[in-house]
């Protein structure tokens, strides 16, 4: 399976987990939200689970849309049918409402179902944003009616039979739901995951408890490390301590830190990308800067750092390339000149050959986005090695492509940190 080829040893388990609920503690760099998108893959390829039927959640509409957008590298069309969203788009909040207007008025038309959860939205807005009484937010004759749907789904003064109503009328949701970043649930969020996933518990939740950063809004990281053990007994728990994404010094540095942080059972986590590899990926660029020629460069720095230019789209660029008869570098940049030398048409190094649409190669408008960022990068670090020393070229590309690593700036170009 092509989900797996890229997952360690830890983050494989993870996402092969049988069916049910999943915990996975994971720190910075560890591939919290690969491990997600991944899960989506195998729930769909190896158990046979109709993508209309997953529902990913996440925080924010930026990572909603990362995650929209890895979803469709992996999965192609079949991502357009996985709900992937934050927990406050409307969407989800009206499909329950929706829901619940139908158990009062049975005999709506669906035109008047969703125009009726909609005001029922609008209402439950207008409510909380004014600090206004329900009847003075809407006319007096559906007030009650609102009031009681928003006690129901919103858990407002409810008793436990409401509470009781409410759990029955969530248990037509037979979706699998995967929760991104779910140490910031707040209670309602929680308890809004409980009730659209028990008694199945389709349930996969990823997260780190050390980066809780929400609890000035509600957010309980009690929520990943002990209610979730509470509320689903068999839950089964993956923590990934492999760091990715920083240096050894960093990653240490990080870790005596959260040390005195809540211990929830987390493990120690392991630098995989030590400074040499970061000295690696400067040379890497040089020697693409320099000759445009290399291919192996090529591919190291493509989507270094991570610019939206994953394997998915680097695999459709290297097809295109041969379907072509070119190499990725000549696809990319044309035929290389020597820096500072003209061609015969007297265009700078700096010119770029013309380059196909994103459609036409099968790439996302924002991976295509990238794409075309990334050659101009190129070519703007190419002129500057045209004429400047090495030295300075060096400092350029450190300055380009490398965020708070002053170390490595001086080792690289001979600066001073006092």
């Amino acid at each position: 399976m092509a989900h797996l080829h890229q997952l360690n040893e830890e983050q494989r388990a993870a996402v092969t987990a049988p069916l049910g609920p999943v915990r996975v503690m994971a720190g910075p760099g560890s591939g919290k939200t690969k491990v997600l998108v991944a899960r989506v893959a195998e729930l769909i390829q190896t158990h046979g689970i109709s993508s209309s039927k997953l529902l990913a959640v996440t925080f924010t509409n930026k990572a909603a849309g990362e995650l929209q957008e890895r979803l469709s590298n992996m999965l192609g069309w079949k991502a357009s049918r996985v709900w992937a969203c934050t927990f406050h788009r409307q969407d989800l909040t009206t499909d329950l409402l929706r829901k619940l207007v139908k158990a009062e008025q049975p005999d709506l038309t669906a035109a008047d179902l969703t125009a009726t959860a909609s005001q029922l939205m609008h209402n439950i807005s207008t409510v909380k944003c004014s600090m206004t009484t329900w009847h003075a937010a809407m006319p007096k004759a559906r007030a009650d009616l609102f009031r009681r749907g928003a006690q129901r789904v919103f858990f407002i003064e409810n008793s436990e039979e409401e509470r009781r109503w409410v759990e029955d009328l969530v248990c037509w949701f037979e979706r699998h739901m995967l929760v991104d970043e779910f140490q910031d649930t707040n209670t309602p969020q929680y308890e809004l995951v409980r009730l659209l996933t028990l008694p199945q518990g389709n349930l996969f939740v990823v997260g780190d408890p050390d980066q809780s950063i929400y609890e000035w809004r509600g957010a309980d990281m009690d929520n990943m490390t002990c209610q979730l053990k509470i509320d689903y007994p068999d839950i089964q728990t993956f923590i990934l301590k492999n760091n990715y994404r920083s240096s050894e010094r960093i990653v240490q540095t990080a870790s005596a830190l959260i040390s005195a942080n809540k211990d929830w059972g987390r493990a120690r986590m392991q630098a995989q990308r030590p400074l040499g590899n970061h000295i690696i990926d400067v040379m890497a660029y040089l020697r693409l800067v320099v000759g445009l020629r290399d291919e192996l460069a090529l591919l190291r720095v493509i989507n270094t750092p991570r610019r939206g230019i994953g394997d998915t789209s680097v695999d459709k660029l290297l097809e295109y390339a041969k379907r072509m008869g070119a190499t990725l570098p000549s696809l990319l940049f044309g035929s290389p000149l020597e820096p500072g030398m003209a061609s015969a048409s007297g265009s700078s190094s700096s010119s770029l050959p013309p380059f196909p649409a994103g459609k036409q190669l099968g790439l996302t408008p924002k991976a295509a986005e990238s794409v075309k960022h990334f050659r101009q990068l190129i070519v703007r670090l190419r002129d500057i090695a045209s004429n400047s020393s090495l030295e300075d070229t060096l400092a350029a590309i450190v300055n380009e492509v490398v965020t708070a690593m002053p170390l490595l700036a001086c080792c690289l170009c001979g600066l001073k940190v006092w």
